[in-house]
C-alpha cells in the first residue's frame, strides 16, 4: 500500500494549499518540492485543453480486457484470479466489465443510471447482488472483493473530461507529477498527471479528510479507433491497477483493441442480465429485498 500512502500524504498537501476551498492563509508553508524550486506547475487551463482533447471521442468505449484480481480471502489466505472479457462504457453511468474463460463470462460487474450489480457464475448456485446506487454502496462492492462502485471505475480509468472551473495545481513531493482536485461521482478525485504529456498517471478517490479510499495507477497510452471517424484518435491506458486503502486487494485491467463502436444496450440492463444468465440466487439491496430463483 505504499502508493496509497504516498497519494494520501500528497492529497493532504493539496487540501492545505486550499484546493478544496474555504482555506485561508496563515500557518507554516510546507517545504518546497523539487519541482517547486524549478518553477510553477502547468496551469489548469492548459492541462484541461490537452486532457479533454485526449478523451474527446470516448463517450463510448469498447475494449477487450484481461482482468486479474489478487488479495486475501475472509480466512486471510491469499488468492489470485485472472480472466478475459470486455470493458464497455457509455459515459457517464453505463459501465460493464466482464471476465471469464473461453469466451464465457463468469463475472459481470456494471451499472446504468439507476442500478449497479455484480453477477458471479463461477460456482453453483450462481449468485448476484443488484440495487439502486443509493442502496448499493462502495463498501458493499469492497465486501464482494471489488475495489470500487461501478460508477467510480470510469473515473479511475481517466477517460472522463475535466470540468471547466479553474483550480490550482501542485507538484508532487518528488517533483515527477502535478496534481489537482475535482469533484468525483461520490466524493473528491485527486488526479496526478505527467507534467510533459498531461496524461493521468495516478488517480485517487478521497474521503472528506483528503485520505485515499481507492487509487489507480495508469501506464501506457494507446489509440482508440472511432467507427466512421478517422479525424480523431483519443487515447486510453494500456493497463490500470486499482488498490483499496487498508487492504491488500488489487485489480489489474489490461485493455486491448479499444474502440468507440456501437454497444448493445442490454449490457447495461441489470434485470435483463439476470434473466440472460439465469442467475439462481439474487440479493436485492436498497429496494424490495428477496432471493429469486431464475
Amino acid at each position: 500500500m505504499r502508493t496509497l500512502i504516498a497519494i494520501g500524504t500528497a492529497s493532504l498537501l493539496l487540501i492545505q494549499v486550499g484546493i478544496l476551498g474555504g482555506c485561508s492563509g496563515g500557518g507554516e508553508r510546507a517545504e518546497p518540492t523539487a519541482r517547486e524550486m524549478l518553477g510553477d506547475p502547468p496551469s489548469y487551463a492548459a492541462v484541461r485543453e490537452v486532457y479533454n482533447n485526449r478523451v474527446d471521442g470516448l463517450a463510448r468505449l469498447w475494449a477487450r480486457a484481461v482482468v486479474s484480481v489478487s488479495g486475501s480471502d475472509a480466512e486471510g489466505s491469499p488468492f489470485r484470479e485472472q480472466g478475459e472479457g470486455h470493458l464497455q462504457v457509455v459515459r457517464p453511468e453505463r459501465v460493464s466489465l466482464t471476465a471469464g474463460k473461453l469466451g464465457k463470462p463468469m463475472f459481470i460487474y456494471g451499472s446504468n443510471a439507476e442500478q449497479s450489480w455484480w453477477i458471479d457464475r463461477s460456482g453453483s448456485p450462481s449468485v448476484a447482488v443488484i440495487g439502486p446506487h443509493a442502496g448499493l454502496t462502495r463498501d458493499d462492492f469492497v465486501a464482494l472483493g471489488l475495489p470500487v462502485h461501478p460508477l467510480e471505475l470510469v473515473e479511475l480509468l481517466g477517460i472522463s473530461p475535466l470540468p471547466e472551473a479553474d483550480r490550482p495545481l501542485v507538484w508532487s513531493r518528488d517533483g515527477t507529477m502535478a496534481g489537482f482536485l475535482t469533484e468525483g461521482v461520490l466524493g473528491y478525485r485527486l488526479t496526478w498527471i505527467d507534467p510533459q504529456t498531461f496524461d493521468p498517471v495516478r488517480i485517487a478517490l478521497l474521503d472528506e479528510r483528503g485520505e485515499p479510499l481507492v487509487a489507480s495507477m495508469l501506464t501506457g497510452m494507446q489509440g482508440v479507433r472511432i467507427e466512421g471517424d478517422a479525424t480523431r484518435r483519443p487515447r486510453v491506458p494500456d493497463r490500470v491497477v486499482v488498490e483499496v486503502a487498508g487492504t491488500d486487494l488489487s485489480v489489474r485491467v489490461s485493455l486491448n483493441d479499444p474502440r468507440n463502436r456501437r454497444i448493445d444496450g442490454r449490457n447495461f440492463e441489470g434485470e435483463t442480465l439476470l434473466e440472460v444468465y439465469k442467475v439462481d440466487q439474487v440479493e436485492r439491496i436498497g429496494g424490495a429485498s428477496a432471493d429469486a430463483a431464475r
